[in-house]
């Protein structure tokens, strides 16, 4: 259990039925031992959170920070393991979680203008190549061809629109 502690992120400890500490630190914030193989997490004793019926415990240190207890019993044995987390670290990492979101929907909402302005601009091409040719036409200019190979809608409505003034011509 110590080899995987670090004082950072997480604090496990390891009591019995009666509240004796099985295996834990010996000390840190918020957590003192005696020798008598007992624990006070924020002022309450490892005895006081072996009897407790609930499994997350919200207490303060001695400089008033706040930590949460999670008490997880074991199956096998009459144990329980106690994990101490620091409130004001997981505050931390949701600060970061909302800033690196946020900055997701702003790469969201770039990239979505980026793409509909292309998207714009590749139908409003043809579009005002297809006014430019109609208003000529609407000027009397009768010999005007809108000559597309394309093979898209823009192409069947150029073919169709030669095919109009080639029958208002005849």
């Amino acid at each position: 259990i110590l080899k995987i502690m670090r004082d950072d992120l997480i604090t496990l400890t390891l009591i019995d039925a009666d509240g004796l500490v099985i295996a834990g630190p010996s000390s840190g914030s918020g957590i003192k031992a005696d020798s008598d193989h007992r624990m006070f997490f924020g002022g309450v004793p490892s005895q006081e959170i072996a009897k407790l019926n609930e499994n997350t415990i919200h207490l303060k240190d001695e400089s008033d920070k706040p930590f949460t207890l999670l008490k997880m019993p074991t199956s096998r044995f009459n144990w329980s393991i106690i994990s101490m987390n620091n409130e004001m670290r997981i505050v931390l990492s949701q600060q970061k979680l909302e800033n690196f979101y946020l900055l997701l929907l702003g790469i969201g909402f770039l990239l979505s203008a980026a793409v509909a302005s292309i998207i714009a601009r590749i139908i409003r091409k043809p579009l005002n190549y297809l006014m430019t040719k109609m208003k000529l036409i609407r000027q009397g200019h009768l010999d005007v061809i809108i000559q597309w190979n394309r093979r898209d809608e823009f192409g069947q409505l150029a073919t169709t629109f030669d095919l109009m003034i080639k029958q208002i011509v005849e």
